[in-house]
């Protein structure tokens, strides 16, 4: 009766306990299932926002050697999903020439020293030219830090690049316009130096003309005078202000020439040495 007891007993707690387990397994399956459904709802999040960013996805897994290109990565080379198969080596083959080497080289350096990865890069499409694209990747290293695969996006920005090519030839038409206006002004500026420095000189020899002539008029022994066109005086050397009697020539400067005569009291026989009547 004992170990019938005893037996009984056991079978009790071994259910127990296998009734514990059962439902640990229930609450981390319903755990699975409700990460399970956030992962789904999050990966359809994503997938609609590749959707409508108009990306496509890549993954090169390093270490299976399998790769991954996304239905819309390869409508963006112009392929439907079925047209081309995913490989790292057909990725390499379609980088255009002069960007081959460069890209090739950021990669292994973002998988070897940890680096960024985000490179603009065109490739040839189905139809045989070529579009401008810009990808980005993030490696993933196990604890060892080898590298396992690298997963990134790669969008068509070739409207961008025509873009910027088309600014940068017009900024550069601009510039050589500027540039040319500038030697023109440059020019003209070195030109109208050379027109006021010849005008500065002329200035001075006139100044040194004018002392000149004045000079010559002042000690003249004859009567000198200008006038205007309607006889009014505008210049009148020292001889002439001594035969009239006058000590400055603003005394007579602006009168009609016809109002001068002798002058009362002056002593011409000792200006002219003659006797004047």
């Amino acid at each position: 009766m004992k170990d019938k007891a005893k037996t009984k007993e056991q079978f009790i707690k071994e259910l127990t306990q296998l009734q514990k387990k059962v439902t640990e397994l229930e609450a981390k399956a319903a755990q699975f299932n409700q990460t399970e459904e956030l992962f789904r709802k999050k990966e359809e999040r994503f997938g609609l926002a590749l959707k409508a960013s108009q990306d496509g996805m890549w993954e090169w897994n390093i270490t299976t050697g399998e790769d991954y290109w996304s239905p819309q990565f390869k409508q963006l080379i112009g392929y439907q999903d079925d047209e081309i198969e995913a490989s790292f080596k057909t990725w390499e083959l379609m980088l255009h020439p002069d960007d081959r080497q460069h890209v090739l080289e950021i990669l292994k350096e973002h998988i070897e020293k940890h680096g960024n990865f985000n490179q603009e890069f065109r490739l040839k499409t189905k139809r045989g030219d070529y579009r401008w694209y810009c990808s980005r990747g993030q490696a993933l290293w196990d604890a060892e830090g080898k590298p396992i695969k690298v997963v990134g996006s790669i969008r068509d920005i070739t409207d961008i690049k025509r873009l910027e090519m088309e600014l940068k030839g017009s900024y550069k038409d601009l510039e050589e316009k500027v540039e040319k206006r500038t030697a023109e002004l440059r020019a003209a500026n070195k030109k109208l130096k050379k027109i006021i420095n010849e005008q500065r000189q002329t200035e001075v020899e006139l100044e040194k003309t004018k002392a000149f002539m004045d000079n010559m008029i002042d000690s003249s022994l004859d009567c000198i005078i200008t006038a205007d066109i309607s006889g009014y005086l505008t210049r009148v050397n020292n001889f002439f202000l001594q035969m009239l009697g006058y000590e400055r020539e603003e005394e007579v400067i602006g009168k009609h020439i016809t109002e001068f005569g002798p002058k009362e009291g002056t002593n011409y026989e000792s200006i002219t040495g003659e006797v004047v009547y």
